[in-house]
């Protein structure tokens, strides 16, 4: 076995023991959801071509695991960690691909760790910014891979290019602008551009055309759906004024990149690029590969910013910077790879600090949870939605036809809790079937809102027939204390049931709502 073999193996299973631990930890701190965890588990209940605002491939997926584990966090954190494995050998073998080193391909892949959003966000609450970051670095390889000529025949790469443009818009819309980066860069590089100009092309155009035009069709039909939340979050409260949007975009874009990217600039200064290292030139298929992935980040920062100068994106999120930044450490590598080989005591630092980190990362989500009695402040994983499903089903004496939520995050929590439930939330119209056909059975209504006319607001949105219905029961107040509380901390919710028959339908909007 010779060393090379050995190190590469010491990485992929030191990487899938990391990501496993982060699962099996998800799985037995809480069975409690995040934001983004609930809504997998509310929008997995049936299968469609879209869903919302974020395209359907994660959530397909997602169903799957829940087939074959239950819908439960656990199942969650398995297939995010999965990807998260998958997007670190990726990156692994890319980097690996072009420099035909072992020891670079390693301080490229773990330089990941020094991107917080990544290292951290990504296992707090992320779902299709993960899937999109793996497809991201999938994409790099695969251009690598078909530059290399290391497929079996050159039309299996472009098979695999079209497969993976396809996915990662069907994982995440923004996805777009790291095909349209790549594009562009490619086109700027002779020994890409006559990949990107061959006849073969169509293959990857006609692969990725055939996976997309069903969900195409959908966003056609539902464009209202499919935009709305990405035009709120982007625009946030946004000025008459082109100047004001302009600056407070700026300055949001600038937060967000420099906490994604700054960390890792300065760990990789720090440790390898010194100014007396004589180091050789690195060879064309390096430089090659490195100026595509600088050419890459700069169009993305271009058509990002340019949407910033338009004044119509004010907020910035650190995750959108994900599916792009992820490719930093591969970038640095390839630029500065002979620093690199040059101190081989940095390298070994660099692992030993990346072990570090990997601890303390996975402290950190053990102690988050419990820190709310201390910190004063609790988060989704100390909610006691486990005992309220059966406070719910205590105070019935049997199990509810369906359940309605005002929004899909409490539904998709009481899901997990409440499987022989159909669950259904008014916080946005595809939650609900387009043509439904009414309960006839216990329907319960389920609220965390405290204020009374709130609640009768949302209870006279729910019964479709006011006549038909009795709206004058009364909200059963039910108080639970927060999970690893020792403070007295509790979570206070409302319910109360409707008895539907086919003349007074209940949880059902109507089709003109769409």
């Amino acid at each position: 076995m010779d060393r090379g073999f050995s190190r590469r193996s010491v990485v992929l299973i030191g990487l899938a023991a990391y990501f496993c631990a982060h699962a099996l930890l998800r799985g037995f701190i809480s069975p409690a959801l995040n934001f983004d965890e609930s809504e997998q588990s509310f929008l997995s209940q049936s299968m469609a071509w879209g869903y919302n605002s974020q395209p359907p491939l994660y959530t397909w997926i997602q169903t799957v695991f829940f087939e074959v584990l239950g819908c439960n966090a656990f199942a969650m954190a398995l297939m995010k960690n999965g990807f998260l494995l998958l997007t670190y050998w990726l990156l692994f073998k890319a980097i690996e691909e072009v420099t035909e080193s072992v020891p670079l391909a390693i301080v490229g892949s773990l330089g990941m760790f020094t991107i917080p959003q990544i290292a951290w966000e990504s296992h707090r609450d992320l779902s299709h910014t993960v899937a999109a970051t793996c497809m991201t670095c999938a994409l790099f390889y695969c251009i690598v891979r078909m530059a290399s000529q290391k497929f079996v025949k050159p039309w299996v790469g472009y098979v695999c290019l079209g497969l993976i443009v396809a996915a990662g818009i069907m994982f995440k819309y923004n996805f777009g602008i790291v095909v349209v980066g790549f594009l562009i860069a490619g086109l700027t590089i002779a020994e890409y551009r006559s990949l990107l100009l061959n006849n073969r092309m169509l293959l990857s155009v006609a692969t990725a055309a055939a996976i997309l035009t069903p969900h195409v069709l959908w966003v056609l039909n539902h464009a209202t759906i499919a935009s709305r939340k990405t035009l709120q979050t982007l625009t946030g409260d946004r000025s008459e004024s082109w100047f004001d949007n302009m600056w407070s975009g700026s300055q949001a874009f600038a937060i967000s990149a420099v906490a994604c990217c700054g960390l890792t600039l300065f760990v990789f200064a720090a440790l390898y690029v010194r100014k007396n290292n004589s180091i050789p030139e690195p060879t064309m298929k390096i430089r090659s590969a490195m100026l595509l992935i600088e050419r890459f980040l700069i169009v993305v920062v271009a058509i990002l910013f340019m949407l910033v100068l338009s004044g119509h994106a004010i907020e910035f999120k650190n995750r959108w910077f994900q599916p792009f930044v992820c490719l930093l450490p591969a970038y640095l590598v390839l630029r500065f790879g002979g620093h690199v080989l040059a101190r081989p005591r940095m390298q070994k630092l660099a692992q030993v600090m990346t072990v570090a980190i990997m601890f303390v990362l996975l402290a950190a989500m053990t102690v988050r949870p419990l820190a709310g009695q201390w910190r004063g402040k609790y988060c989704w994983l100390n909610m006691p939605y486990d005992q309220l499903a059966i406070e719910i089903e205590s105070h019935l004496e049997t199990t509810p036809q369906i359940v309605v939520t005002p929004d899909m995050r409490l539904g998709g929590n009481l899901r997990v809790f409440m499987p022989d439930s159909m669950i259904m939330s008014h916080d946005t119209e595809s939650s609900l079937p387009e043509d439904p056909a009414g309960a006839t059975g216990v329907v319960v209504l389920v609220t965390e809102s405290q204020v009374d006319d709130e609640r009768n607001s949302f209870l006279e949105q729910v019964a479709t027939d006011v006549d038909g219905v009795d709206l004058e029961e009364p909200w059963v107040r039910v108080e639970l204390p927060m999970r690893y509380s020792s403070d007295g901390a509790t979570a206070i919710y409302h319910f109360r049931v409707l008895h539907a028959t086919p003349a007074a339908r209940v949880a059902e909007r109507t089709r003109n709502a769409h």
